[in-house]
């Protein structure tokens, strides 16, 4: 417990380290169509932290992330379980991005995910999904590194 707290404190410095940085920096829009080539999961929990990183196949490479002017989009998750590629998950989205902190929430028809745009270029970006359980005193975040198709 108390290293999960310490872990929530050193978050805590950080975001309020970054938030006193320029808020005049203008990133990269996130318009456009991406595809993921990589996700690093981490989970901190009771029992410590743990990290792990997917580097996606030619198929999981056929999923797409589509953000649009108008903050709405789609994703579409592709996969290869049985030698097949087949759709996963397909759902339409609408999404709120603050350009300034990189903050972003996205909206499905069957929930939502906050997160975090980071190291965003004109040509890749991650996108950081993260989530706590307080019941369970569990932190889990996906870091997905995509790149702009169109």
């Amino acid at each position: 417990m108390k290293k999960l707290l310490l872990f929530f404190a050193a978050l805590f410095c950080i975001s309020f380290i970054v938030s006193c940085e320029d808020d005049a920096v203008v990133k990269s829009k996130i318009v456009g169509v991406w595809k993921p080539v990589k996700m690093v999961e981490t989970v901190v929990d009771n029992s410590g932290s743990s990290s792990e990183t997917y580097y996606y196949s030619d198929c999981q490479q056929l999923s797409r992330w589509v953000f649009n002017e108008n903050n709405t989009g789609s994703v579409l998750s592709q996969d290869d379980t049985f030698t097949v590629c087949h759709t996963v998950f397909q759902s339409t989205i609408n999404y709120q991005y603050n350009y300034k902190t990189g903050e972003i929430v996205i909206n499905y028809l069957t929930g939502q995910d906050k997160g975090k745009v980071s190291d965003i270029t004109d040509t890749t970006m991650n996108l950081k999904i993260e989530e706590i359980d307080l019941d369970t005193d569990t932190y889990e975040s996906q870091v997905y590194t995509l790149v702009r198709v169109e």
